[in-house]
């Protein structure tokens, strides 16, 4: 209850700041700097060296990125036989490919499994994260029709805030000072606590309303992320025979709906904005209802 009264406030509050106050677009650009520069690298410092993995966790660290695919080439071929700019297959492969399996999904995760089922999930959250680092760069300097070199884009990628913050962490584990030793972890665990708000403040920022200018990107879009990513991962999860309840985090964590972090990116690249905030706050909406349907299979 608590994520959805957040939710509420912070969108809400930057739909009536965006409606009243003149200077909008720069609390926007401040509120999109602090998420990608400050609040997920100090989330991904503290929370990537925690995992462990082994079989169960490689499958689950799959899921994101399986998702991520999908998105990439469902959407990619649709946009393209319906003749979608480069800026809105772009745009619809961030928010469809990549889910709020942090804000939405641990306390989901909560709620229906048990606190057993955090640590699990979190690797499935990680994992939305490195495709956002790897691919998604990629692929909004593509949609804003950026032409990039091979170096160009290993640079985009490697220099992206939370592709360092990933690499540092690992890096310092490796060599016995992981950050999030004592002296870090309350830091890095309050810096990384304002990611959500922010984000949704940031996204309250872009929202015009429940216009739906473009019902047919903002369906296919859903549709892909709610009701046809969980489904590919049912099918992998019986394909490798994988048991509850790693296969209903999977299903689950698949099926959350669109990262906030990824509409964020969107419009910092110009990839249209209003339909990248219109996917986050009607997929938050829907999955309320595709979330119960899966959270029974």
């Amino acid at each position: 209850m608590s994520t959805l009264v957040l939710l509420v406030i912070c969108i809400s509050f930057g739909a009536l700041l965006r409606a009243k106050y003149s200077g909008h677009a720069s609390l926007n650009t401040w509120a999109r700097n602090w998420v990608i520069w400050i609040a997920l690298p100090a989330m991904i410092l503290r929370e990537l060296p925690r995992m462990t993995f082994d079989i169960n966790a490689l499958w689950l660290f799959s899921v994101g990125i399986a998702v991520f695919v999908g998105a990439m080439v469902s959407i990619g071929v649709f946009g393209k036989l319906r003749s979608w700019s480069k800026a809105e297959i772009a745009a619809m492969i961030l928010c469809a490919g990549l889910g709020n399996t942090s804000f939405v999904g641990l306390p989901v995760m909560r709620l229906v499994f048990g606190e057993s089922a955090v640590g699990p999930a979190l690797v499935v959250d990680q994992s939305s994260f490195v495709a956002l680092a790897l691919g998604g760069t990629t692929i909004a300097a593509w949609g804003a029709g950026k032409t990039l070199s091979v170096r160009q884009a290993a640079e985009r990628i490697l220099l992206f805030p939370p592709t360092v913050a990933a690499l540092s962490s690992l890096a310092l584990a490796h060599v016995g000072l992981a950050p999030f030793e004592s002296y870090l972890d309350d830091t890095l665990y309050a810096i990384a606590q304002t990611l959500s708000p922010i984000a949704l403040f940031a996204v309250g920022l872009q929202f015009t309303g429940f216009r739906w200018n473009k019902p047919e990107q903002l369906a296919v879009g859903l549709t892909w992320k709610l009701v046809l990513a969980p489904l590919v991962i049912l099918g992998f999860a019986a394909l490798t025979q994988t048991q509850d309840p790693i296969r209903a985090i999977g299903i689950l964590q698949a099926g959350m709906p669109p990262m906030v972090t990824a509409a964020i990116v969107a419009e910092s690249e110009g990839l249209e904005p209003e339909l990248a905030s219109q996917m986050v706050v009607t997929g938050l909406l829907a999955a309320t209802l595709t979330l119960t349907a899966f959270s029974f299979l």
